[in-house]
């Protein structure tokens, strides 16, 4: 990192973090529910499909918001984080990575059969990609096996584009390649 101090690295980190399990654990709901037969008795009532997943989307949409606003707002204010790119780009990036996520969720919430289930996948997804992708520690100090393995995590991306964003951090990947993979992962 150029000279970042922790707290300058770790906040962006925390923020890629909290969007991520936003998404990834809209799996365990949207199988409880399908579980406890409330998705098949809400398909008799005149809601749509699209009313129920996209009123989904736009809930997890604002709590992500919301903690971006929490966090950023508690790194500049309790610890001193200067915020040196557009909040606009921030919010673009949490958007995105919040809506890849929530993809990602619905597909594990495709292959689990019970909400234990999804809870074990959501783990397994989950836990690497902490760990993987550059939240805790620089992605270089990793040894060569892990770095390629942090390159195909859309954590990885969401992370370094918001430290780029928000304090200057160096440049994992370009800004433009951060927000493509975020978007493959959201369409794949």
């Amino acid at each position: 990192t150029e000279n970042l101090n922790f707290i300058s690295y770790f906040v962006p980190s925390m923020l890629g973090l909290s969007v991520m399990q936003v998404g990834i654990f809209a799996a365990i709901p949207l199988v409880a529910d399908r579980e406890k037969l409330i998705l098949k008795r809400l398909a008799a009532t005149p809601l749509r499909r699209w009313q129920l997943v996209g009123s989904n989307v736009l809930m997890r949409l604002l709590i992500a918001l919301v903690q971006a606003v929490i966090i950023i707002g508690v790194g500049v204010l309790a610890f001193g984080v200067e915020v040196t790119g557009s909040i606009g780009a921030v919010g673009a990036f949490v958007v995105l990575g919040a809506l890849a996520f929530l993809a990602l969720g619905y597909v594990v919430a495709s292959f689990a059969g019970t909400e234990d289930a999804a809870n074990g996948i959501t783990s397994v997804v989950q836990f690497p990609m902490m760990f993987l992708s550059g939240t805790f520690f620089p992605i270089d100090e990793m040894p060569d096996v892990l770095q390629g393995i942090a390159r195909a995590i859309p954590l990885t991306y969401l992370s370094d584009a918001l430290r780029q964003v928000m304090v200057g951090g160096a440049a994992f990947a370009p800004l433009w390649l951060c927000a493509a993979v975020l978007a493959g992962w959201l369409v794949v």
